[in-house]
């Protein structure tokens, strides 16, 4: 989560060093502009992902534990998430300014925040709910159905960061 964060920060980063003016200078279009963001992303998660697959494995020898199917799969919706949360965010990075998307997230986090108190206080024993595995349990539809929809959201996110760049090119 930490690389994904940033992966988006880095357009951030670039907006203030004034690099995207320069970028909007060079004779490459905004889609290999795009394309090169997206494949420096999939090469730093694929990497994040090796790296907690050995964690595992390493994790496991220590306690003298398997690696199991359960604990890759887990991994792989940890994997999967991830990126669709950087399919979202890279077109909103594009579209919005740092300061937008940061009050927005702030706004999201503070009221998910107070629904999880009022949840605790409600039910104390939801911790227990929470700490189980049937909540990654119910994740696994989105592994079934992700060689399907992952796709479409990838060309959906990448249509639409092109054109946010574009605009913002102009």
């Amino acid at each position: 989560l930490c690389l994904f964060s940033e992966e988006l920060f880095s357009v951030h980063r670039d907006r203030v060093c004034h690099w995207n003016v320069l970028e909007y200078t060079m004779p490459l279009t905004a889609r290999k502009q795009m394309a090169v963001r997206y494949l420096t992303s999939a090469m730093v998660l694929g990497g994040s992902f090796l790296f907690g697959l050995m964690n595992a494995g390493i994790m496991g020898l220590l306690f003298r534990q398997s690696l199991t199917g359960v604990m890759i799969k887990n991994l792989l919706i940890m994997l999967l998430v991830t990126l669709l949360m950087f399919w979202v965010g890279m077109p909103l990075f594009q579209r919005f300014s740092f300061q937008t998307i940061l009050g927005v997230l702030g706004i999201i986090s503070i009221v998910a925040s107070i629904v999880f108190i009022i949840l605790i206080l409600k039910d104390p024993e939801i911790i227990d709910v929470l700490l189980d595995d049937r909540i990654m349990r119910r994740l696994d539809i989105f592994l079934y159905v992700s060689p399907i929809v992952m796709p479409i959201l990838l060309g959906i996110s990448f249509a639409l960061s092109v054109k946010f760049y574009q605009r913002r090119e102009k």
